[in-house]
């Protein structure tokens, strides 16, 4: 597999005036060299520019401009610590080097990714610090990097790689977007809340607007059973009710306890406790009215 390769151009004053590959300064400039080092940061500043600008709008919802993230960018101190060169070619002037980039931001910068984030739903910044190999001690994050450097043939100019070259300006990108994008993030994730709570309160609405109609439509049902089981009782011979009327009293009793357990069962829902007793209610009456009903004819007898 290809690795992919970042390369930088950097001039450097303090070349000028040297010869070509095999001139004193070439053989001196090495990994711990200030001008390799400079160019190689200077690439992780231009992919955290590249980066945020090519992915804000998909990533926060707006295009966060350059001169922001370049304004962001200088307060972000980067550093290489720890440089040791990791091969050299003794004819080649070019030199491999590995060593430990500290990334340090300000509070309120980390503070601002962090909000960002959970408003995503992501992880935190010290989360993604873990998953990419970086280490946190307070605001100072450090990783480990791999560049080289090499001088132009006429010694005025430094090229620098960076391998692995993606790590680095991720990391630095996820913090700075984080905090450049933070109001516009955090005004969309206040319009979805309000939309949601919105939402909610007209399904709210709806649930009890839907729990009245069934009320009323239950307290209907139950008066116009109550009605009819009436009728039919008032239709019977004052000789059969008044042997009727202690086992009517008896059902009325048992009707009422039977059909607040029902309720209680469907719902601790007030309304919908209510409809569920005054159904069971209606349902019963009407089957007591079918039973009282055959005593409203010839019949005297009841079993």
């Amino acid at each position: 597999m290809l690795r992919q390769v970042f390369v930088l151009m950097l001039a450097s004053a303090t070349l000028a005036g040297c010869g070509n590959a095999g001139n004193p300064f070439a053989e001196k400039l090495g990994c711990t060299s200030q001008s390799g080092q400079d160019t190689t940061v200077s690439i992780i500043k231009d992919q955290v520019e590249k980066v945020i600008f090519g992915d804000s709008e998909e990533a926060y919802g707006a295009v966060i401009s350059k001169s922001k993230i370049r304004a962001a960018l200088e307060q972000v101190k980067l550093t290489i610590e720890d440089v040791r060169t990791s091969k050299e070619d003794p004819n080649s002037t070019k030199k491999f080097c590995t060593g430990k980039l500290k990334m340090v931001f300000p509070d309120t910068m980390i503070a601002d990714a962090d909000k960002t984030r959970e408003m995503q739903g992501v992880n935190t910044i010290t989360q993604f610090a873990d998953n990419t190999g970086a280490e946190r001690e307070a605001n100072a994050f450090t990783m480990d990097i791999d560049f080289n450097v090499q001088p132009t043939d006429d010694g005025e100019k430094v090229y620098s790689e960076l391998e692995n070259a993606d790590a680095a300006p991720n990391f630095v990108s996820a913090v700075l977007g984080g905090h450049l994008a933070f109001k516009t993030v955090q005004a969309s994730h206040q319009q979805a809340q309000q939309e949601q709570q919105q939402a909610e309160q007209q399904e709210q609405a709806a649930l009890t607007e839907q729990k009245q109609a069934n009320l009323g439509e239950a307290k209907a049902e139950n008066d116009l059973s109550t009605q009819t089981i009436n009728a039919v009782w008032s239709a019977i011979p004052t000789d059969q009710r008044d042997q009727l009327l202690p086992l009517q009293r008896a059902w009325i009793k048992k009707k009422t306890a039977d059909c607040k357990i029902e309720a209680s069962q469907v719902s601790i829902d007030p309304a919908e406790k209510e409809a569920a007793r005054l159904h069971c209610e209606a349902r019963m009456n009407n089957e007591r009215t079918g039973q009282l009903r055959r005593f409203t004819y010839s019949d005297t007898s009841y079993n």
